[in-house]
């Protein structure tokens, strides 16, 4: 015997199946969007202070000392800026950067979020329309979510306390 879980929805007089997969995957992409807004809003700018800062030491202190072209957070910062990024030895043995397909990493992390987000709207929507199509509905065979209040006349103390008392 199948079981699913659901809630109906009455839309227009025709229930509407919700299946708790699809509230899930809506509740990861709140989440997700929750995560996005400290992503973007708090740490990408605290990471942006912390790479300014660096790239600041290296020009005007590291550079002095060392002779480089540049130094670890700006290489760093080189790699992540360009798609085709690249190094070549030169020949005084001097590293020399280079690249042109400039993308910001703001830009990448805001794609990444994008895409989850997309996937996440599909799966919900695939998972809502298939088990609104199936077939084989058998409301036997379900398990509703239904709201509305059940009384019972088995008192719960009773139950426990006949579950709890051995049998002789």
């Amino acid at each position: 015997m199948a079981t699913t879980f659901h809630l109906p929805l009455p839309v227009f007089g025709h229930e509407v199946r919700i299946h708790v997969a699809v509230l899930l995957v809506l509740g990861a992409w709140l989440a997700l969007e929750a995560v996005k807004q400290l992503d973007l809003k708090v740490y990408h700018r605290m990471l942006r202070g912390a790479v300014t800062f660096g790239m600041d030491f290296e020009e005007n202190y590291m550079k002095r000392i060392f002779d480089l072209e540049q130094g670890m957070t700006q290489s760093i910062s080189h790699f992540s800026r360009y798609e085709d990024a690249s190094v070549e030895i030169g020949e005084d043995g001097r590293y020399e950067y280079q690249g042109t397909t400039k993308v910001t990493a703001h830009d990448k992390i805001r794609q990444f979020y994008r895409n989850t987000r997309h996937f996440l709207w599909l799966a919900a929507f695939l998972l809502f329309v298939f088990t609104n199509l199936s077939s084989s509905f058998d409301p036997e065979d379900e398990i509703s979510l239904d709201i509305t209040a059940q009384t019972s006349t088995t008192d719960p103390v009773d139950t426990l306390d006949n579950e709890a008392t051995p049998n002789n």
